[in-house]
């Protein structure tokens, strides 16, 4: 009587836990030069009160889309083993909009720490 070995292959997709998903909505701080956004975010209902914190992007285009003074929304996602990241960033307002909101307009450019090298009042109705 012989000995029949049979290897079975198992995929682990599928297997891993899937993270859970919250919703995330803050302001851009500023973006690290290790590849992180750092985020001035809202309570997120069922994990966390509201904070200011470094969070990994899954998608490196969005370092070039953010920008800090920006506000964004995305999804956040926390690992079973505590790794969480950012997916889904969408960008709900911009700073030139925010700021052109509140009769500020930034001219010159935007330094390394979110600053700007110049602020004007926007004039007003029948002012130069």
């Amino acid at each position: 009587m012989g000995l029949t070995v049979v290897s079975v292959a198992i995929s682990t997709t599928g297997c891993l836990p899937k993270p859970k998903q919250y919703s995330l909505k803050g302001q851009v701080l500023e973006i690290s030069a290790s590849g992180e956004i750092i985020v001035k975010h809202e309570d997120i209902p069922g994990f966390m009160p509201a904070m200011t914190m470094p969070y990994k992007v899954r998608d490196p285009d969005v370092l070039q889309e953010v920008e800090p003074g920006g506000l964004i929304a995305a999804a956040l996602m926390v690992a079973k083993n505590g790794n969480y990241w950012l997916e889904d960033v969408r960008i709900t307002e911009s700073l030139p909009h925010l700021l052109s909101q509140r009769g500020v307009v930034p001219f010159g450019r935007m330094l390394a720490d979110g600053s700007w090298t110049g602020w004007r009042r926007a004039a007003g109705p029948g002012t130069f």
